[in-house]
């Protein structure tokens, strides 16, 4: 036994043995219960039993007869532990099997209500069989439910899908043209001086430029221009200088 231990376990060990006296195989096993008392948890027994009776349930992918062999196993082990050390502290197989049932999954229960199954006349073994056959019940309902599954996903939206409209770039729809024209605005084929339209169809003159009407020069026409887009300029300068000073004036405010 010694061989096996290390450490603070060693210690105690040799402690226990050196109070009990002679090393004999009955002292021995009192060793062992003062050095598993030494190092199990405070109430390890009323916890042990408060867990088996409220927080233990079944885990969903365990079939019964493996879960109810671990609790029995559990149980077993209660027999091992502080303060007396015997089979008083298991808990009875009636409890056992009113807990079972109590934890049962509603399946489960549904069939013990069906067959009039009572924990209090009944076995653990008349247990694991009815909770086997509620199993074998689910996966059969599991396998018909998978046969007459549906992969056509028709019904779900029976709309047409549509197609996403291709979003066009700014830089394609609103291409800066290269002259522009008073009549047609931009363009990428002539300005005000080659239009068609306003001039009236004449042809380009390459020695003179335009020919001079009879009615109207070419300066005359300048003029007019000039004149014409004239007070215009002032007129938006003017607007700008009132817009700034009203800008100012906000900002002031503000």
């Amino acid at each position: 036994m010694r061989g096996c231990l290390e450490g603070t376990a060693l210690r105690k060990f040799n402690e226990f043995a050196l109070a009990v006296g002679t090393e004999t195989s009955a002292h021995l096993v009192q060793v062992e219960q003062h050095l598993v008392t030494s190092f199990a948890p405070r109430e390890v027994l009323s916890q042990q039993n408060r867990y088996i009776r409220y927080h233990m349930r079944k885990p969903a992918n365990a079939i019964t007869r493996h879960y109810v062999g671990a609790v029995q196993d559990l149980n077993n082990k209660l027999q091992d532990l502080p303060p007396a050390f015997n089979a008083e502290q298991k808990i009875s197989d009636m409890d056992v099997l009113d807990i079972l049932a109590a934890k049962a999954p509603r399946t489960h229960k549904e069939l013990m209500t069906d067959q009039g199954f009572d924990p209090q006349t009944a076995t653990i073994q008349e247990f694991v069989e009815l909770c086997e056959r509620a199993e074998t019940k689910e996966a059969l309902t599991d396998k018909r439910n998978k046969k007459f599954e549906s992969d056509d996903d028709s019904s779900e939206d029976g709309r047409a899908k549509k197609k996403a409209k291709k979003r066009t770039t700014k830089s394609s729809s609103y291409k800066r043209q290269q002259y522009f024209c008073k009549e047609h605005g931009p363009n990428p084929t002539h300005d005000t001086v080659d239009c068609k339209v306003i001039n009236g169809g004449k042809k380009r003159d390459k020695s003179s430029g335009w020919k001079k009407d009879k009615k109207e020069s070419s300066g005359d026409r300048y003029k007019d221009y000039q004149s014409k887009y004239k007070k215009k300029h002032q007129e938006l300068n003017l607007l700008q200088r009132e817009t700034k000073k009203e800008k100012a004036k906000w900002m002031k405010a503000y």
